[in-house]
């Protein structure tokens, strides 16, 4: 686990006392099945620091699946505490885990589960519907987003008019659209081919640099190595945690097609936390 005074220095960047967004201590889940009880997780502890890029590993079965699921607010873990961004979130509702979902996680899947029917713009603006904004701000917002990875110009396009690539890149403009304190992505490149991968991983590193904390999970060592720290998981525990690490920064001689600028995320950003930005 990461101490609370880390003041080494990654790519530049000095790490001294950021606020926790992911604490964690003891946390089990169990399942059972029929009189069989298994155990899935046993007793993780783990501390994720605001900024902080970090790979979930292991082999199918280790736990890094639940742990995720978790961590998203999408189940609860059996023992255990679970602090999200200071909120004791172990020990919510159905309806308060909901809410936290909705305003403060922004989720990536394999399949991209978008929906065919609308639009890139549509399907970014979605979750914002449930927040009580107005509609002209929800689009604004929606078209920021997708300005951020490089889709402006598709906005309304339907899925079934772009790529594997472009897809997963609408829903990662979805998960950002309500300005989360924590950005999941759940083998986010599982479904794309090597080349459009890069792009994705940029997207997330880009992201990442201008201060959103990543947690991504994937069985690829290749995909790991992009993140800041890998924390691999075996028999629902944690085996192995790197900590904070230089990382392998994808440039853009290794994606020949760029899909964000610095300018660009770094303005759309503040726009979609509300920060006034100035040209």
């Amino acid at each position: 686990m990461q101490t609370e005074k880390q003041s080494d220095a990654i790519n530049g960047q000095r790490l001294v006392a950021r606020p926790a967004v992911i604490h964690v201590e003891q946390l089990t889940k169990r399942y059972y099945m029929g009189r069989n009880m298994v155990p899935a997780l046993r007793g993780v502890n783990l501390e994720v620091k605001q900024g902080e890029f970090v790979a979930l590993m292991g082999p199918s079965g280790s736990g890094k699946s639940t742990f995720m699921n978790l961590l998203g607010c999408l189940d609860r873990p059996t023992s255990g505490h679970y602090l999200l961004d200071g909120m004791p979130v172990s020990k919510m509702n159905a309806n308060q885990l909901a809410d936290i979902r909705n305003q403060k996680i922004g989720f990536v899947f394999q399949s991209f589960n978008l929906l065919s029917w609308m639009t890139a713009l549509d399907n970014v603006e979605l979750p914002l519907v449930y927040s009580g904004l107005p509609r002209a701000e929800r689009i604004k917002r929606a078209r920021q987003a997708l300005a951020i990875v490089g889709l402006k110009s598709r906005a309304d396009h339907r899925p079934t008019e772009l790529s594997g690539g472009q897809q997963q890149r609408v829903a990662i403009a979805r998960a950002l659209a309500t300005a989360p304190s924590l950005f999941l992505a759940d083998e986010p490149t599982g479904n794309l081919d090597s080349k459009t991968s890069m792009e994705i991983i940029a997207i997330l590193q880009e992201l990442n640099l201008r201060g959103l904390t990543v947690v991504l999970v994937t069985h690829e060592p290749d995909i790991a190595s992009y993140a800041r720290r890998q924390v691999t998981f075996r028999d629902g525990r944690v085996l192995q945690d790197t900590g904070m690490k230089d990382w392998i920064h994808i440039t853009s001689t290794m994606v020949q097609k760029a899909t964000l600028t610095e300018e660009t995320t770094s303005q759309s950003l503040a726009s979609i936390n509300g920060e006034q930005v100035t040209n």
